[in-house]
């Protein structure tokens, strides 16, 4: 993806490869949340999503997520310092 730098060029950058639809999108130092319809390559969203915030905040994190039948994706990036 190109250079990322705000939630409206995530949000861009996602729409326009056709990954999904972003519904929701809260970042915080603490963590990150976010949730997209009609996701498609969904592991791939997830890592752009965990390296976005990576890159944002200089911190490694983990990752918990989950995919409904209906291909809507749920996302929790989170510092390791606070998993």
């Amino acid at each position: 993806m190109d250079d990322i730098t705000d939630e409206g060029d995530f949000r861009s950058q996602l729409a326009l490869r056709g990954l999904g639809n972003l519904k929701q999108l809260e970042m915080k130092r603490k963590g990150m949340s976010m949730r997209l319809e009609n996701v498609e390559l969904p592991l791939m969203v997830i890592g752009q999503a965990q390296g976005f915030f990576e890159i944002s905040f200089g911190v490694d994190t983990t990752v918990d997520w989950e995919l409904s039948e209906e291909r809507d994706l749920e996302v929790e990036v989170k510092p390791i310092l606070y998993a």
